[in-house]
């Protein structure tokens, strides 16, 4: 992993650092992940194999003000964002702070844990700093180096959520230094647990830089349905860390979809650790003008018998760039190990750019992976099929576009969080000119 260019003392970063208090809670991460980012070798460029496809290094060595706390957010605000069947389920991180008094979990108060991470630091602490002490990922320590709040979630064993939990992460914008927030939250499922999850990220018009971390934990035989809806301001800087372990026979359903922004990027670390456990993730992203989504992702097997599926989908107009660099990892243990990647591309526009890399590392005899990428246009033959049938040229080109879409935003497993997804990214395309109604 060749090293970036070194952070000097009078960069963004130290500045900012200078001016942030740690809490004692906090202080072990902090300085874990601060001593990460010096043993990484500074900021990344294009050489660093997390970073081929993305110029990461400008958007994070901007001037930036931490921000902890939101100075004003009103429960309408907050309500326009709750999901319908998540309105006594619902939790809120503003500008990096977790907000109880905003917050609404009565439907499943029985059912789960929910604290403030500083209060949760004694049981979590040690595996966020162990984390922050071996990350690769800048941005992740980034997180580290910064983080004094969150939420700390904890289902019960045998436990099944009754309604979907939402998880709103708001953030504001600044008219001077780009505001920064940088929230973790943790969520452990006991053993035969289960639950509906749907991260939802919005904020001010403006410019924010949001850089979250989610930690998920599944016990043995737990099952979690996780969504992320991803719709910050288009002049946000969007970062996630989503980091996942299952143990035995653990199953792990994740889809997001992404609006796109100035600069978003999410780094899904998945470890299937326990005999016969399950991912799927998919995701969806369209991309307008000069949007940028990038998708980091990194499956490693370590167990017999485990199963993971991905399919990601990018619509790409303008001088959208979309990027999928993903690997799956099958350790020298993981025997009968099946593994699927897949990446679809729909070029509207000669000017975006859609790069993919997904890849295999295999250690084990008694494996069956497959992998593979598709870039190309709407399908004349398609074209011409519909227009056999009696549909105009138009609505069939906006037919075979936007369901191209519909097949992972149907998987959002939530109908409100769906919906929601589906206006935030149809509504894109047919502004475009390719709605079908």
């Amino acid at each position: 992993m060749a090293p970036g260019e070194p952070i000097v003392k009078d960069s963004p970063f130290f500045a900012a650092l200078d001016c942030f208090v740690q809490k004692a809670e906090f202080r072990a991460v902090n300085e874990a992940s601060l001593a990460r980012i010096m043993e990484i070798g500074g900021l990344p460029g294009r050489k660093h194999e997390m970073f081929t496809f993305v110029r990461i290094r400008p958007h994070i060595d901007t001037p930036f003000q931490p921000k902890f706390g939101v100075d004003s957010l009103s429960c309408n605000t907050v309500r326009r964002l709750v999901y319908h069947g998540c309105e006594k389920s619902f939790l809120v991180i503003g500008d990096g702070v977790f907000y109880p008094g905003l917050s609404d979990i009565s439907a499943v108060r029985e059912e789960l844990t929910v604290r403030p991470l500083i209060d949760a630091m004694t049981e979590v602490g040690q595996r966020l700093r162990d984390a922050a002490a071996a990350t690769n990922d800048i941005t992740a320590a980034m997180n580290g180096a910064f983080c004094s709040g969150g939420l700390a979630i904890g289902v019960k064993a045998g436990t099944k959520l009754s309604a979907p939990l939402q998880i709103i992460v708001y953030s504001t914008s600044a008219n001077e230094r780009l505001n920064a927030t940088f929230p973790a939250v943790t969520l452990d499922l006991g053993e035969g647990a289960k639950a509906v999850v749907i991260v939802k990220t919005a904020g001010e018009a403006g410019a924010y830089l949001s850089n979250a971390l989610f930690d998920l934990r599944l016990g043995v035989a737990a099952t979690l349905d996780w969504a992320f809806i991803q719709s910050d301001d288009a002049a946000a800087i969007h970062l996630a860390n989503i980091r996942m372990t299952a143990q035995k026979y653990a199953r792990f359903s994740g889809v997001t979809a992404c609006k796109g922004s100035r600069m978003t990027r999410q780094h899904h670390e998945c470890r299937l650790q326990g005999e016969g456990a399950e991912l799927s993730l998919s995701g969806v992203t369209i991309l307008e003008k000069k949007e940028e989504a990038h998708h980091y992702v990194r499956v490693h097997h370590e167990a017999p018998r485990c199963q993971s599926r991905q399919h990601f989908k990018n619509i790409l107009s303008d001088n959208g760039h979309s990027s999928v660099d993903s690997c799956v990892t099958v350790h020298p243990d993981a025997q009968l190990t099946d593994s699927n990647q897949l990446v679809n591309n729909l070029m509207l526009s000669p000017d975006a750019t859609a790069d993919n890399k997904p890849w295999l590392s295999i250690y084990a005899d008694d494996v069956k992976c497959t992998h593979g990428a598709t870039i190309g246009k709407i399908d004349e033959d398609q074209i011409f099929y519909l227009k056999s049938r009696g549909i105009p040229e138009e609505r069939a080109r906006a037919l075979l576009t936007t369901s191209f879409a519909q097949s992972v935003i149907a998987a959002i497993p939530q109908v409100d969080a769906a919906l929601d997804a589906r206006d935030m990214l149809i509504g894109k395309l047919e502004a475009k000119g390719f709605g079908v109604n």
